[in-house]
């Protein structure tokens, strides 16, 4: 006799809910299944991959054989369904779930008895029928390969998160998968920093998927939002600096939450952070006024600060420190270290390199290249004479 994989849970399964598409009862409040279809696909993988499948409902025996027949001079393998002395065809051939791998069969089994509050066992001798019981029996060289191997579309069932919330569970280990209830339901093509696992009820696709965007969004909305519990700042700082080579690189933060304090004064975030914080970063005070001493009137200074509001205004002061030296008269040996047109062509290119063409920092760029461009001419102003006065002060 060989190993039978036994997938059991209470209750009584109704032939019906074997024989309909598209028809769901289960109980269970947050379902993974929820289509009426993934059994069916099972049935028709196991069967197509030469295994055998019996079905125990209470006392009620329901097995299940293939017949070859043409149709339009093709050959098909039905499948037939016998319970009770009856045997009946179903409306779906081994064609069904013809993509689908020996992996995905197997998460069906699962999945059906993890919504209905059962498990999975290894027999090596068929069960006796229980009344009140479900007793889905396979014999299948290859979901039984799945069963024993490794089970990479499956969380462990012994790890632990490192950090949880009502809708999220973080776990140590990058992963190239993202999963819902503990199944896998999402590939990345670069890894995740750490492996989420989403407990939030979400609508899966027909084949068990859930789409990148929507996944990635509440990820992103546990991580960055302040109301959510406290994270270590180690693994949070390792997310929301994520460079090219993580997926978190990519994620769209929510900037209609309130963020962490800990994003706010995070240094060298991903993108993503950097324009979702902007409007939380505290408003500061102009490092540096020089209004009165410039001819015609400075557009205003921007009333936030970030790294790039910084290079800014430091660089424009150091300009006007060499202008505010000019009118005081110098040696001839600070005049030649003097070039302002040189530094001010430097801070043009710098704010071309920062300010990325986003919709979301035009406004940004905008009045950073006004207010910069202003003190452009100014100095262009004050040091056209520049020649004149190098060559009057040479010996």
């Amino acid at each position: 006799m060989s190993t039978i994989l036994c997938f059991s849970n209470p209750g009584e399964i109704d032939p019906l809910l074997i024989t309909t598409m598209g028809l769901h009862v289960k109980e269970h409040p947050n379902p993974i299944g929820h289509f009426g279809t993934g059994l069916k696909y099972a049935i028709a993988v196991t069967l197509r991959l030469g295994g055998k499948i019996t079905i125990l409902s209470g006392l009620t025996q329901i097995t299940f054989n293939t017949k070859v027949s043409s149709v339009r001079g093709k050959d098909f393998t039905f499948i037939q369904m016998s319970y009770s002395g009856f045997t009946q065809n179903l409306s779906f051939t081994t064609e069904l779930g013809k993509n689908w791998l020996p992996w995905m069969a197997y998460r069906e089994f699962y999945c059906n008895a993890l919504d209905e509050k059962g498990d999975v066992s290894l027999l090596f001798a068929p069960p006796k029928a229980k009344f009140g019981f479900t007793q889905i029996l396979i014999e299948c060289e290859a979901l039984l390969a799945v069963a024993t191997g490794p089970k990479s579309f499956l969380l462990p069932p012994a790890a632990k998160p490192i950090w949880a919330s009502s809708f999220l569970e973080i776990y140590l280990g990058e992963s190239f998968a993202g999963f819902y209830h503990g199944i896998k339901v999402l590939d990345y093509t670069v890894p995740t920093s750490f492996t989420y696992n989403l407990l939030d009820q979400v609508s899966l696709t027909e084949d068990r998927t859930i789409p990148s965007h929507l996944f990635n969004n509440i990820v992103a909305c546990e991580i960055w939002n302040k109301d959510r519990p406290p994270i270590d700042p180690a693994i949070l700082n390792k997310i929301i600096t994520a460079g090219p080579t993580h997926a978190e690189h990519n994620f769209y933060f929510p900037d209609y939450y309130e963020p962490r304090p800990e994003i706010i004064s995070a240094k060298n975030p991903s993108p993503a952070i950097t324009r979702a914080r902007a409007s939380f970063l505290p408003k500061a005070e102009p490092a540096f006024s020089l209004y009165d001493e410039l001819k015609g009137k400075a557009p205003p200074k921007p009333d936030y600060s970030c790294e790039h509001i910084d290079f800014v205004l430091n660089a424009l002061q150091n300009v006007q420190k060499d202008l505010r030296r000019l009118e005081t008269g110098l040696s001839r040996a600070a005049v030649g270290e003097i070039d302002a047109a040189k530094t001010c062509s430097a801070i043009d290119k710098a704010l071309a390199d920062l300010f990325p063409s986003m919709e979301e920092i035009r406004n940004i760029n905008d009045q950073l290249r006004t207010y910069a461009n202003y003190w452009r001419v100014s100095c262009k102003e004050q040091t056209q004479d520049l020649p004149a006065r190098k060559a009057a002060s040479a010996p």
